[in-house]
């Protein structure tokens, strides 16, 4: 069971660093917009086998993300208020929650970047 358990681990830390990876390519202009709405749409749909770390991983793209999406046409408010839950899910994890409160502020703020969340 331990072994599982390092497996679940490990592959929810690459996924995570993964889409901060692509995150990052995005910011720096090396991956189109296309690729990474895409992402994001993939995301954003319902799968509660791996609910939270799908919403983790939605968290840091529109962390890194949002704040250049938010100056196109793609329009964040319906993501945002549609797919990202309450936080007062009592079965989400801590760190889960605080990403979604963030991901929040940042919108309500028009995506101000308030400096490095990680």
């Amino acid at each position: 069971m331990s072994t599982l358990n390092n497996f679940q681990f490990d592959f929810n830390k690459k996924s995570i660093c993964n889409c901060r990876f692509i995150g990052e390519l995005f910011r720096k202009g090396a991956v189109p917009e296309k690729v990474i709405l895409s992402c994001i749409r993939d995301l954003s749909k319902e799968n509660y086998e791996n609910y939270e770390l799908q919403m983790h991983c939605l968290c840091t793209i529109l962390q890194l993300a949002g704040p250049i999406l938010s100056k196109t046409s793609y329009d964040l408010n319906r993501l945002v208020n549609k797919h990202l839950p309450s936080i007062k899910n009592h079965g989400m994890s801590s760190k889960l929650k605080c990403l979604i409160q963030q991901v929040k502020i940042m919108h309500s703020k028009g995506w101000m970047d308030e400096g490095n969340f990680f």
